[in-house]
């Protein structure tokens, strides 16, 4: 407890870097599951997709696979083929309700970061056609997510960079120059390396692994 309240003291005489995790962090939910659900009713995938789509998660929950596992297979299983400007228009359209989605606390915990001149990131694995449109519509300074390339009719073909927990830490160290004027926002043991590197780690919702990891550490549990 001592040194939480170290880091927080720290933390008042520096310009602050707020590094949010998205998906039941800034988010409730997976925004990645919710839209697909969306592309369903849409009718831009197939709802033959569903039962594999619904045995990828349970695998994934249950430890079958790891991040980069669930990530190749709904790319091999849905993604691999669209349009990527179909997709970016589905976001665009899937997003435009996404406030409702979002954690009250975490939403005020932005705006008032905001409000205060400090940096706002938005880090996350969920693909980058709709990180890219969430940040805008929080007005993140930054943002990176899963990215893709596309091939000579703009269909997405592969995963080109996948944002794990340890890309993560990469890419704030790229942002922020002093780990201790940072705060880390997350809900999952997979960022784990990130909420070590800041000087100020806060666990939202998190699992359990991740609980108890904070706990014992004397992080800041929401």
């Amino acid at each position: 407890m001592q040194a939480s309240r170290k880091s927080n003291r720290k933390l008042l005489n520096l310009k602050v870097n707020h590094i949010f995790d998205l998906d039941r962090t800034f988010f409730r939910n997976n925004v990645s599951f919710s839209f697909y659900f969306y592309l369903l009713r849409r009718g831009i995938v197939p709802y033959r997709t569903f039962p594999r789509v619904v045995q990828i998660f349970v695998r994934y929950t249950f430890g079958g696979l790891n991040l980069e596992g669930i990530h190749a297979e709904i790319f091999r299983h849905v993604l691999k083929g669209l349009r990527l400007a179909d997709l970016e228009i589905a976001a665009e359209q899937f997003l435009s309700v996404c406030d409702r989605m979002v954690r009250p606390v975490m939403l005020q915990t932005l705006l008032e970061a905001q409000a205060s001149g400090q940096s706002t990131y938005l880090l996350s694995s969920s693909p980058d056609f709709l990180i890219s449109r969430i940040a805008s519509n929080f007005s993140f300074d930054r943002f990176a997510g899963t990215n893709y390339l596309v091939d000579k009719e703009g269909k997405l073909c592969e995963i080109f960079l996948l944002i794990t927990g340890p890309k993560k830490k990469e890419i704030a160290k790229q942002w922020v120059e002093n780990p201790s004027s940072a705060v880390a926002y997350s809900d999952s043991f997979e960022d784990l390396s990130l909420l070590e590197w800041v000087g100020c780690p806060i666990v939202v919702c998190p699992d359990r692994k991740l609980k108890k990891h904070a706990l014992r550490l004397f992080w800041k549990i929401l």
